[in-house]
Protein backbone atom coordinates (compact mmCIF):
# COMPACT_ATOMS: atom_id res chain seq x y z
CA UNK A 1 0.00 0.00 0.00
CA UNK A 2 1.37 3.76 -0.86
CA UNK A 3 2.06 5.95 1.57
CA UNK A 4 0.46 9.63 1.75
CA UNK A 5 4.22 10.96 0.63
CA UNK A 6 4.03 8.34 -2.57
CA UNK A 7 0.70 9.32 -3.66
CA UNK A 8 1.51 13.21 -3.55
CA UNK A 9 4.38 12.29 -5.85
CA UNK A 10 2.71 10.08 -8.07
CA UNK A 11 0.21 13.20 -8.34
CA UNK A 12 3.42 15.40 -9.10
CA UNK A 13 4.69 13.86 -11.70
CA UNK A 14 1.27 13.22 -13.38
CA UNK A 15 0.73 16.83 -13.36
CA UNK A 16 4.29 17.94 -14.57
CA UNK A 17 3.62 15.48 -17.28
CA UNK A 18 0.31 17.37 -18.04
CA UNK A 19 2.02 20.35 -17.75
CA UNK A 20 5.00 19.59 -20.08
CA UNK A 21 2.47 18.54 -22.69
CA UNK A 22 0.19 21.67 -22.63
CA UNK A 23 3.42 23.84 -22.75
CA UNK A 24 5.10 22.46 -25.89
CA UNK A 25 1.05 22.45 -27.51
CA UNK A 26 1.15 25.97 -26.55
CA UNK A 27 4.88 26.24 -28.11
CA UNK A 28 4.16 24.72 -31.87
CA UNK A 29 0.69 26.69 -31.85
CA UNK A 30 2.91 29.82 -31.03
CA UNK A 31 5.19 28.95 -33.95
CA UNK A 32 2.34 28.16 -36.21
CA UNK A 33 0.67 31.21 -35.77
CA UNK A 34 4.04 32.99 -36.31
CA UNK A 35 4.77 31.03 -39.99
CA UNK A 36 1.14 31.82 -41.15
CA UNK A 37 0.07 28.17 -40.79
CA UNK A 38 -2.35 29.37 -38.57
CA UNK A 39 -4.70 32.00 -38.43
CA UNK A 40 -6.55 33.43 -35.56
CA UNK A 41 -10.04 34.14 -36.01
CA UNK A 42 -12.57 36.19 -34.14
CA UNK A 43 -13.60 34.79 -31.50
CA UNK A 44 -16.26 31.83 -31.90
CA UNK A 45 -18.95 33.30 -29.18
CA UNK A 46 -18.88 36.58 -29.33
CA UNK A 47 -16.61 37.72 -32.61
CA UNK A 48 -14.25 39.82 -30.37
CA UNK A 49 -11.18 40.22 -32.03
CA UNK A 50 -9.09 39.61 -29.38
CA UNK A 51 -8.66 35.73 -28.84
CA UNK A 52 -6.98 32.67 -27.32
CA UNK A 53 -6.40 29.48 -28.60
CA UNK A 54 -8.89 26.96 -26.69
CA UNK A 55 -7.16 23.81 -27.50
CA UNK A 56 -10.30 21.02 -27.05
CA UNK A 57 -7.71 18.23 -27.49
CA UNK A 58 -4.50 17.86 -27.01
CA UNK A 59 -3.73 15.70 -29.36
CA UNK A 60 -4.57 17.82 -32.28
CA UNK A 61 -2.19 20.75 -31.71
CA UNK A 62 -3.39 22.82 -34.21
CA UNK A 63 -7.32 22.07 -34.27
CA UNK A 64 -8.41 25.07 -32.27
CA UNK A 65 -11.42 26.77 -30.90
CA UNK A 66 -10.64 30.66 -31.08
CA UNK A 67 -12.06 32.00 -27.81
CA UNK A 68 -11.74 35.86 -26.20
CA UNK A 69 -10.51 35.73 -22.89
CA UNK A 70 -13.94 35.97 -20.79
CA UNK A 71 -14.97 32.84 -23.07
CA UNK A 72 -12.06 30.80 -22.91
CA UNK A 73 -12.16 31.30 -18.84
CA UNK A 74 -15.84 30.63 -18.97
CA UNK A 75 -14.81 27.05 -20.70
CA UNK A 76 -12.37 26.30 -17.93
CA UNK A 77 -14.81 26.52 -14.63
Amino acid sequence: MASQLDIIRMAREANGEERRIRHNIRRVTRRAIKAGKLLKLPCFCCGDLETEAHHPDYSAPLDVVWLCKKHHQEIHR
